[in-house]
């Protein structure tokens, strides 16, 4: 007996428990690029967001395609400088 009276002073049910109210994700993507010659351009990115009130693999999904859209801009950015310089 003494244990229940234990458990049910120190659990809360879920929706009794305090929320973050900062959710932060990061995402960090890579990619090199073999531009000839022995050569090779390497191209990092990170990015983060606040997930807000959205679900968290909603959130992970939209950063995760803005990263990899970034990252093709950003490489295609890279090779067109290699290339002129």
């Amino acid at each position: 007996m003494n244990n229940i009276i234990q458990f049910e002073k120190y659990y809360k049910p879920p929706e009794e428990i305090i929320q973050m109210e900062n959710k932060r994700i990061k995402l960090s993507l890579g990619k090199t690029i073999n531009v000839g010659n022995y050569e090779s351009i390497r191209v990092d990115l990170d990015l983060s967001g606040e997930i807000g009130d959205s679900e968290f693999a909603d959130a992970i999904e939209d950063l995760s395609d803005e990263c990899h859209e970034l990252l093709k801009h950003e490489i295609e950015v890279a090779i067109t400088k290699h290339h002129e310089g």
